[in-house]
């Protein structure tokens, strides 16, 4: 079984965090995948973000069709009767004309829908951003405890190698080197362990990004919030609110132009059959009352409009405040990140001095194998505090409404 793992450890793909680019001019190498990059790929990919982009596109030219005039009416008809006025319409051409701007009314009512839209495509992108990136982070922490898992693996190896010669010099009782052995066997289960977890953290990341190849994430992902957010410009469940607003404003106007006169222009030849003249008319039509329905109407939508900006003031008032707590949980999880990266080195130069000490006898194997198991639980720690802080970024820039690739 021990040949299994380490066969498997040979084809096991690792990353190196030293390999990650410390610059801006550092080109990424096309094994690696940054987050951004991740991101974009999912962004092209994804069938979600294509349907509602689709949306968006159609109420664009549903707008366009919205503002175009009325059409233009050909009037062909013909009577049995021969009463004044009954071959007025025999042949005529009519052509509404929108003097008071219904169409443009209704035309930004469409535009306030198109505006709700991109919300909403907002919206998906950051879910499918999300999705992506707390993949992206698992994919780097499972890589790195796969790392962790094949140096604890080496480690249990040279002590193994250490009591074996220790034993054949007479130094230890046997059954040091079956302490060794078993501590061994573990270390190769937990490798195997931690390997399949790496490819299923790889596996779920390739199908959120819509990747054919497996990808590499180059390190967690990371970013430099502001102080304070712009949530107006950027939260889509505000800009949807807003949206909304500007809809209700559109409607109120249409409301208050509902009793505006209709005029059409019309072109007549009549009678049908006989031989008439070409005339033109201008018809007005003026609604007299509408028995207070506009009236209504616009006072039903300005009780619509107060509470809808109370529902964006109460969306703004929350994800302030939950954007300050992930700011104060990030500021912690920086401080408990520096204080495990000082550990380690203290564990490392505790296990060297292990190392050394059971291969002259001044320390006992157990008193070594403690040391291997306690660098191994700091730097989990340490790899787990940097997951939580990358796992809050992510958090945070989803609060925000923050797009690391605007406009894909």
């Amino acid at each position: 079984m021990i040949a299994i793992v380490v066969a498997s450890l040979c084809v096991s793909p690792s990353i190196a965090f030293s390999a990650m680019p410390n610059s801006d001019t550092e080109r990424i190498t096309p094994a690696s995948l940054s987050a951004a990059e991740a991101v974009g790929l999912a962004f092209q990919n994804r069938a979600a973000i294509a349907a509602t982009q689709s949306e968006v596109e159609s109420l664009l030219f549903q707008a366009k069709a919205i503002r175009s005039a009325d059409p233009l009416r050909l009037l062909v008809g013909r009577g049995s009767d021969s009463v004044p006025g009954s071959t007025d319409n025999d042949l005529a051409l009519s052509q509404p004309i929108d003097w008071f701007g219904r169409n443009r009314l209704a035309a930004s009512i469409v535009e306030s829908e198109v505006a709700m839209a991109r919300a909403h495509l907002r919206r998906v992108r950051l879910e499918v951003q999300t999705d992506v990136l707390y993949r992206f982070n698992a994919v780097v922490v499972t890589e790195g405890k796969l790392r962790i898992a094949k140096e604890l693996l080496d480690i249990a190896a040279r002590f193994r190698d250490a009591a074996q010669r220790r034993v054949e010099a007479g130094q230890v009782p046997e059954v040091q080197l079956l302490r060794a052995s078993i501590e061994y066997e573990r270390a190769s289960q937990v490798l195997e362990l931690r390997d399949i977890e790496a490819k299923a953290a790889k596996s779920r990341l390739r199908g959120a990004i819509g990747a054919t190849e497996e990808p590499t994430p180059a390190n967690f992902f990371a970013h430099q919030a502001p102080a304070e957010p712009d949530l107006m410009q950027r939260h889509p469940r505000v800009l949807a609110l807003s949206a909304e607003l500007q809809e209700v404003d559109a409607r109120i106007r249409q409301a208050s132009a509902a009793n505006r006169p209709e005029i059409e222009f019309q072109l007549r030849r009549s009678p049908w059959m006989e031989r008439g003249q070409l005339g033109v008319r201008l018809q007005i039509s003026l609604p007299l009352t509408d028995y207070g329905r506009s009236r209504r109407n616009v006072e039903s939508l300005r009780l619509r409009r107060r509470g809808i900006e109370q529902q964006r003031d109460d969306v703004l008032r929350t994800s302030v405040a939950e954007y300050q707590a992930i700011s104060v949980e990030r500021a912690a999880a920086e401080r408990q990140v520096g204080r495990h990266d000082a550990l380690i080195q203290d564990a490392k130069e505790l296990l060297r001095i292990n190392e050394k000490g059971f291969e002259t006898g001044a320390l006992t194997l157990l008193e070594s194998l403690e040391a291997a198991r306690s660098l191994r639980d700091i730097e989990e720690a340490s790899l787990d505090s940097r997951f939580r802080l990358a796992n809050l970024d992510v958090a945070m820039i989803l609060t925000e409404g923050y797009l690391l690739v605007e406009g894909a």
